[in-house]
């Protein structure tokens, strides 16, 4: 809102150095200053509206990369257990046959 306040006021000052009211009057405009600018509440709901949406996406991306992640952990979890398992068998399975040529 700051930046549309001087973006008004500039606008207005070009406006009214070329009015012609102005040089009727022999009246030189020398600056002009908007203190503050304050949106219809329609308007002011609006931007709330957009604001909270924007929040809100924002939030579900968080969720979806947190559940990504904890997806893929789970993924490597599993994977190293059956690596695990593997590995595991293969010495059930040395033993064995060490067991039989004993």
């Amino acid at each position: 809102m700051l930046l549309a306040r001087d973006e008004l006021g500039q606008d207005l000052g070009a406006s009214l150095r070329v009015s012609e009211v102005a040089a009727t009057l022999g009246i030189e405009l020398l600056a002009v200053s908007v203190p503050s600018v304050k949106a219809a509440p329609e308007m002011a709901k609006a931007m709330q509206a957009d604001a909270r949406e924007q929040m809100l996406l924002k939030a579900d991306q968080a969720v979806f990369a947190r559940r990504n992640t904890a997806i893929e952990l789970e993924q490597q979890i599993k994977e190293n257990e059956l690596v695990t398992e593997r590995i595991v068998e293969e010495k059930k399975r040395e033993v064995r046959e060490v067991q039989m040529k004993g």
